[in-house]
């Protein structure tokens, strides 16, 4: 109940060397992992949803929560994503 996690540092992982470059493996990688998240989430009962863990930059956070929070970094990044493929 309640586990603390460790985040990543996002900045350090952007500057590896396949972070560079074409963007079609990292659209498959993220069309993948949405669709087993999706498998994933439609099998927790409502009392998992409540279920809360502890980040060290934002304290306690519910799954509902965090769900909402990367549905909205999702349609972040997608605006990203259509702004770089219409550049071309």
């Amino acid at each position: 109940e309640n586990p603390f996690i460790t985040p990543f540092d996002e900045n350090t992982w952007a500057e590896t060397a396949d972070a560079i470059g074409e963007m079609e493996s990292s659209l498959c990688i993220l069309k993948g992992l949405h669709k087993r998240w999706c498998v994933l989430l439609n099998t927790l009962q409502e009392e998992d949803w409540q279920r809360t863990f502890q980040h060290p930059q934002f304290g306690a956070s519910t799954l509902e929560e965090v769900l909402a929070k990367c549905v909205w970094h999702g349609y972040h990044h997608l605006g990203h994503i259509k702004i770089a493929l219409n550049s071309k």
